[in-house]
């Protein structure tokens, strides 16, 4: 058969084969502009997801395929869209009113009987 071990030609085959997930990445990257676009539209993750499996060009289950659009989507969406307190280089701070307790009750362990009739 061959001159190598088994040993070594499992360790040929798992460094020359992507794992499934790599690939499904992979695909799903060269197709995100597309995706968000759908998503931009109003179209559904469902029917994506149907319309890139039943193409072949997502081979994944569609929670993996929900899960890349929620990590490499919407993600960048939010982080892209929310503005940081760093970029605030004079150092204001805004005036935030403190809120007064609606019930002002302190528990205390030491308390008076009297004061509770």
């Amino acid at each position: 058969m061959g001159s190598q071990d088994i040993y070594s030609r499992v360790l040929n085959k798992v460094d020359t084969k992507p794992q499934k997930s790599r690939r499904l990445k992979v695909f799903f990257l060269a197709q995100k502009n597309e995706i968000s676009e759908a998503l931009d539209k109003g179209l559904s993750i469902v029917s994506i997801w149907e319309v890139l499996h039943d193409e072949g060009n997502f081979k994944g289950s569609y929670k993996t395929f929900c899960k890349y659009v929620k990590t490499l989507i919407r993600k960048e969406r939010t982080t892209l869209s929310t503005p940081t307190l760093s970029g605030n280089s004079a150092g204001i701070q805004k005036d935030v009113p403190k809120t007064e307790k609606k019930n002002k009750f302190d528990w205390s362990p030491n308390y008076n009987p009297d004061d509770l009739l």
